[in-house]
């Protein structure tokens, strides 16, 4: 009796050495909204979106991170902040490719690494922002990157 077995092969994501720097982080919007009750909640909901664009010209990658802040029934938002990381990438052409439609594709790993970054950075503004206000204490948690809602905006800026 002759059985084959098939083996699944997963296709390994190729190792990038990004050469990667900081080149601005920019504080976008920031908003509070007075809550109904004098003693607001210590129970926050944080809703965190990630757009990503492209600047090939000046070898640029945007991370826009975008926060709310809202009660746990998501019914009304304490808070909102908009931050923006840019960064800059010396190896841009050996790293960020095309599609066939033209729009950039930035490596998984990278990409990664980059809503991590952005997003630990949001938190410090976000800590910064609203210290000595009501949401003093609404620290954003961990968050795994992988599952934010991410959005590549593949258009030159």
């Amino acid at each position: 009796m002759n059985m084959s077995r098939s083996k699944k092969v997963r296709k390994q994501e190729k190792l990038v050495n990004a050469q990667l720097q900081f080149q601005s982080i920019e504080l976008l919007s920031g908003s509070i909204n007075a809550p109904h009750s004098l003693n607001p909640t210590s129970d926050y909901n944080f809703n965190i979106n990630i757009q990503t664009q492209v600047d090939e010209s000046k070898a640029l990658i945007f991370s826009i991170v975008y926060v709310d802040i809202t009660n746990p029934e998501r019914t009304f938002t304490y808070g909102s902040l908009v931050a923006s990381c840019i960064y800059a990438l010396g190896n841009f052409n050996e790293i960020i490719t095309k599609d066939e439609m033209g729009r950039h594709i930035i490596p998984k790993g990278l990409a990664d690494t980059l809503n991590m970054i952005s997003i630990s950075t949001t938190r410090g503004i976000m800590f910064s922002t609203f210290k000595g206000t009501f949401l003093h204490n609404a620290i954003m948690p961990l968050v795994n990157p992988q599952q934010i809602v991410s959005h590549s905006a593949q258009q030159q800026l």
